[in-house]
């Protein structure tokens, strides 16, 4: 059992899971894959298509972001609203984030009506998300300090205060570091760092 993510850390699953629901002779197979981009849910949509090119339809949604900013889906031809709007449902409701469901589907030659539709994908993309592991990522911020040498004291308490340790340094005329921080305790340490006399900060991830 995963404990309430903070702020700054998101929930998502390990791997692929699947499911598979059968209604009437029709099979809905939901598919349920970790992503990091939009290309990649784009990808994988692509290799389903060429693993099941026979199916009827390929319906899916996806999540992307720490703040599930970003979200599609599409019905791929079933009736509007059966399909897709059900499966991103199922992702936001448990509060997933970098998801992917996709369910394909297989008709049984018997028509289900918008009702039983709706329930089959709902329950497919459900089904698929259970039998996921899930896990919690922290979302880091990351930084590119150059200072004067006579700072370097300060520097590396204000750096131990937050249990912080770089990951890179540079000798130069100059010394530079690189470190990660928790997104919540970055305000904090940037505001220490100000302090540093001819000290120079630079954000490296948006």
């Amino acid at each position: 059992m995963i404990d309430t993510p903070d702020t700054d850390c998101f929930l998502t699953i390990e791997g692929r899971a699947e499911a598979v629901y059968k209604e009437k002779n029709s099979r809905f197979t939901g598919l349920a894959f970790p992503i990091e981009s939009e290309d990649e849910a784009r990808n994988t949509l692509a290799e389903v298509r060429k693993k099941y090119p026979d199916a009827n339809h390929h319906c899916y949604a996806y999540v992307l972001g720490p703040d599930q900013k970003v979200a599609r889906s599409s019905d791929d031809g079933e009736p509007s609203g059966t399909a897709g709007k059900n499966i991103l449902l199922q992702i936001t409701k448990l509060g997933l984030t970098n998801v992917l469901v996709i369910v394909v589907r297989y008709f049984g030659g018997i028509k289900l009506g918008t009702g039983r539709l709706t329930k089959a994908y709902r329950e497919t993309s459900a089904q698929a998300l259970a039998s996921a592991s899930k896990r919690s990522v922290t979302c880091y911020d990351s930084f590119q300090i150059t200072f004067d040498y006579s700072s370097t004291t300060d520097i590396m308490r204000i750096l131990k205060e937050g249990c912080l340790d770089p990951e890179k340094i540079i000798n130069d005329y100059q010394c530079t570091l690189i470190f990660s921080v928790r997104k919540n305790d970055s305000e904090t340490v940037q505001k220490k760092l100000s302090s540093v006399k001819k000290l120079i900060i630079n954000r490296l991830n948006s």
